[in-house]
């Protein structure tokens, strides 16, 4: 089964029954990747795209999106930078924080000025 059938099913699932835990059960599938899977709508859609074409890890797409505070005034293109920076130098918890702060400062920063 393919990454992008996998999550698709994952979130299928999910807004059926309405919980991680019987999605888990029912697909045999880890917890974790349950909740991250159903975090990915509101990534952006190169992210998106980016993660179902296994070309970015689920996780690190959503702690690049929620680091960015991402939402329709930031260009997903920086969401997908970030997040393969994130992948490409094995970013700690507390690096990514650090830069979620800067975004926060100034959100208009590229992610080499916030890294």
């Amino acid at each position: 089964m393919s990454r992008r059938t996998i999550i698709d099913s994952i979130i299928e699932a999910y807004y059926k029954y309405g919980s991680v835990k019987v999605v888990s059960e029912q697909l045999n599938v880890p917890i974790n990747l349950v909740e991250d899977s159903i975090l990915l709508p509101r990534a952006p859609k190169e992210v998106q795209e980016a993660v179902k074409k296994g070309e970015i890890d689920l996780h690190i797409a959503i702690r690049a999106t929620d680091a960015l505070k991402w939402d329709n005034d930031i260009e997903g293109a920086k969401v997908l930078e970030l997040a393969r920076r994130i992948e490409e130098e094995k970013m700690s918890r507390v690096e990514i924080e650090a830069i979620k702060k800067e975004a926060e400062a100034d959100p208009s920063r590229d992610i080499d000025e916030m890294i």
